[in-house]
């Protein structure tokens, strides 16, 4: 079954590499892509709706204004998503920790993606600077075993159909990475016993 999911959407490199350099120019430090972005780049097939950024919490606010000044659209959480999905019990929750942005209207291939920019520390992502990984588009990405905690922290954080979705990605997520218990080792104890409650596995 899973090695059948494909991809829906793909965000155009080109565009997300325009949307690093804004944040680089403003000087945004260790902007991350997330979720099924960051999961496709583990070679995950997924399907991407939206593009997840983790951001320095104390960077947030100013990435939201940086991207503004540039056409951005932000969107507020009582407009319906623009890729025609629904609203899913505990999503808005979720979205409501960030910042939630449309591409400018002159990107026209890429106006039914939208971007929401994250928090790092609610993603459990810490200080990652030395085993960041490296996107063609300049974005840094967790490594697999980094993404698969931040998986397992959003989940025990959610609810409803969104804690549902993060279950999901977590099982996509497993299937194909194919952690060794030597991997999963290396997550903190209490992550551990979180990932393995929530793959239904045992050690």
């Amino acid at each position: 079954m899973f090695s059948e999911v494909d991809t829906v959407t793909r965000a155009d490199p080109n565009c997300l590499a325009e949307l690093h350099g804004i944040l680089a120019n403003n000087n945004i430090s260790e902007a991350l892509l997330w979720g099924e972005q960051a999961m496709e780049l583990h070679g995950i097939r997924a399907v991407v709706l939206r593009i997840d950024i983790a951001l320095n919490d104390d960077d947030l606010e100013r990435a939201a204004t940086a991207l503004i000044s540039e056409g951005w659209i932000e969107l507020s959480l009582a407009v319906p998503p623009t890729n025609g999905g629904f609203w899913m019990d505990g999503f808005k929750e979720f979205m409501a920790l960030g910042r939630r942005l449309q591409y400018p209207e002159s990107y026209e291939d890429m106006r039914d993606m939208e971007l929401l920019l994250l928090p790092r520390s609610y993603l459990g992502l810490g200080t990652l600077s030395s085993t960041l990984l490296h996107a063609p588009s300049g974005f840094a990405y967790p490594p697999a075993i980094a993404l698969a905690e931040s998986i397992a922290t959003v989940f025990f954080k959610s609810s409803g159909l969104f804690a549902m979705l993060m279950r999901v990605w977590a099982v996509y997520f497993l299937r194909f990475e194919v952690f060794d218990q030597e991997a999963l080792d290396e997550l903190a104890a209490k992550n551990l016993e979180c990932w393995l409650e929530l793959v239904k596995l045992t050690p």
